[in-house]
């Protein structure tokens, strides 16, 4: 019944005191003793550690029960129970004080007994159990290696460990009650510089929360030294930079013999010096294409450095999946039919352009296509387009010896290269698929594979749909970037129809789509095209071009707005439109018009007619 719980029972009254044990032990208690006076209540607890004390309140003596139930609870954190015949306010006041863990009123019942010593111990045991939680948590806080910082809603400091004293270079009690100093918003990670006490002078990471503090709103400071890390991180992205700059260097060094080399077999190749034989022939032919295979992998090694450090630009504008395929499809089939496989075209005619980087796609398809006709030996190989939802899907699917499924997992990862048994294959650096894969997934696209081992394989890519505006939007905002980067220029050009509504009554919708066509292509044949750096580009949206002039100040957008608008008076007077369709056109130069792209497309709209100017030499 009582568990045999420890019980001593601190009564004046000789009588009471052994009717009170009789009851005690007849609930199922062990009664350690009884003690008549305070003194003697005291040293009986110090000596017999009980679990509970029943304290009369008043005793004969120097000392009554609440003085020695104070002393017995404080020093010894034993629960105790009073018992009174007195509950008059005073007494009361008094015996709170001592924050008891119960009362029961004499006389009372054996049931009325056990219910409050019951009770007691619970609570006792509660509140032991609570004590030590924070004392746990306690020595948790002050031996992390974090800072930890405790502020409340007004900014004052409750509590700071030992770490962020350190941190600080300054004690606990300077800290305490006053301003911390520093922002406080739940959410907030900043980085600030700190002391750290004994050492060099740092940086330390701080992530705010928010927490309770004696029942108050309050916030937490974690603050963590990330001096070694960010040294660290410094010391990796120069390593970093010297690999990239070694790979570079060693790459392009490689380049110029090969290109000597390759244009060297291609000249003896043609008989251009002299006459070779049949052996000649195909030992050239050899040489020529392990030339080639080491071109390939230079390239595929700088391709990779330039993903992994994100230095590869991606020229994003409106294109024809359709267009990069059939490209494809003309450069290969001769190689496939060489090699005994059909290469066939799947292509859903009504295709939207969208926006992707016309290079970067082909040298995927290119690989994927590259990649089936070296593991097919015979059948064929098809490249087949369509529209799944908001995506573009392209794919190619070959009749070849397929793949093993413990092997799919590991095609997207670098250096790797399996042949047709799963064996390592040599003759390539076995970058093209993780290429391949990061072009895609820079495009926020993805790419995956079905495969059957014996029977073949299917490579899909998708590549999100975006309207004409989204694209142009996202153009405008990159050059802006880029621009601001390298500390350039970008000015932006708009060539945008007059009275369009008039004019929809005067032409036809099909007169006005293909004329809109045809200035777009102008445009395009106007501009500069590179594959080395920022190029510009054309955007027709409803009524209006736009064209992107990248690297280009104010005074060549002005030159190169004179040429536009004489090559576009030549194309409506050739087509006998002048007197029908009138321009009007505009430009801004970012940052000397404005610095954003809202704000650039709207000083571009801040029209004129256009009047047809001599070109200035």
């Amino acid at each position: 019944m009582g568990e045999n719980k420890r019980i001593l029972v601190v009564e004046d009254e000789a009588i009471v005191a052994t009717d009170i044990r009789r009851i005690l032990d007849g609930l199922g208690y062990n009664v350690v003793g009884t003690a008549s006076s305070g003194k003697a209540a005291i040293e009986a607890a110090q000596k017999n550690k009980p679990d509970l004390v029943l304290m009369d309140i008043v005793l004969k003596g120097e000392m009554d029960g609440i003085e020695a139930a104070e002393q017995i609870h404080s020093e010894l954190n034993i629960p105790v129970v009073y018992l009174t015949a007195y509950a008059d306010d005073e007494i009361l006041k008094r015996a709170k004080v001592t924050e008891p863990f119960g009362y029961i009123v004499k006389p009372f019942e054996d049931s009325q007994l056990k219910s409050v010593i019951e009770m007691a111990l619970y609570k006792a045991k509660i509140e032991n159990e609570l004590k030590a939680s924070k004392a746990s948590f306690h020595n948790i806080v002050e031996k992390s290696a974090d800072g930890i910082v405790i502020v409340d809603n007004d900014g004052i400091v409750q509590f700071i460990n030992h770490a962020a004293e350190a941190l600080f270079g300054r004690k606990a009690e300077e800290f305490i009650g006053e301003q911390f100093g520093l922002p406080v918003v739940g959410g907030e990670v900043m980085e600030l510089d700190v002391v750290r006490q004994g050492k060099e002078p740092g940086i330390a990471e701080m992530r705010v929360g928010q927490t309770e503090w004696n029942d108050q709103k309050a916030y937490l400071a974690l603050l963590r030294d990330i001096t070694e890390r960010r040294i660290a991180e410094e010391k990796l992205k120069e390593t970093m930079k010297l690999k990239s700059e070694f790979i570079s260097t060693v790459s392009h060094e490689l380049r110029t013999p090969l290109t000597a080399i390759k244009e060297g077999i291609a000249l003896v190749l043609d008989g251009l010096a002299g006459d070779i034989n049949e052996e000649q022939n195909e030992l050239l032919g050899i040489a020529k294409k392990n030339v080639d295979r080491l071109a390939r992998l230079i390239n595929d090694v700088l391709d990779f450095q330039k993903l992994d450090s994100g230095r590869m630009k991606f020229d994003i504008r409106p294109n024809d999946i359709n267009e990069i395929v059939r490209n494809i499809y003309e450069t290969m089939v001769s190689p496939a039919k060489n090699v005994g496989l059909d290469l066939l075209l799947e292509l859903d005619s009504g295709l939207p352009k969208v926006g992707f980087d016309n290079d970067k796609i082909t040298q995927v398809l290119t690989n994927l296509v590259t990649n089936a006709m070296k593991f097919t030996e015979k059948g064929r190989i098809t490249i087949k387009t369509a529209q799944r939802d908001n995506n573009i899907e392209a794919s190619v699917s070959d009749t070849g010896y397929g793949i093993r499924k413990e092997d799919i997992s590991k095609l997207f990862g670098r250096f790797e290269q399996l042949g047709h048994s799963g064996e390592r294959k040599t003759g390539g650096t076995g970058l093209g698929l993780a290429i391949s894969k990061e072009i895609i997934e820079k495009h926020n696209g993805t790419i995956c594979v079905e495969s059957t081992y014996g029977k073949g394989s299917k490579f899909t890519f998708t590549l999100p749909i975006h309207s004409r505006e989204e694209l142009f939007n996202n153009y405008i905002n990159n050059g802006i970037k880029e621009a601001s980067k390298n500390d350039t220029k970008m000015s932006l050009v708009l060539i945008s129809i007059a009275d369009f509504d008039k004019l929809k009554h005067q032409l036809s919708d099909e007169k006005i789509h293909s004329t809109l066509k045809d200035m777009e292509a102008l445009l395009k044949n106007s501009v500069r095209h590179s594959s080395h750096r920022a190029s510009d580009a054309v955007f027709k949206l409803s009524s209006e071009v736009f064209v992107v002039l990248a690297n280009c100040g104010k005074e060549n957008t002005q030159r190169v707005s004179e040429r536009l608008e004489k090559k576009l008076d030549d194309y409506l007077s050739g087509e006998n439109l002048v007197d029908k369709i009138r321009l009007l056109l505009g430009y801004a130069t970012y940052p000397d018009d404005a610095i954003t792209s809202d704000e650039l497309i709207k000083k571009a709209k801040e029209l004129r007619p256009m009047v047809p100017a001599e070109l200035s030499v």
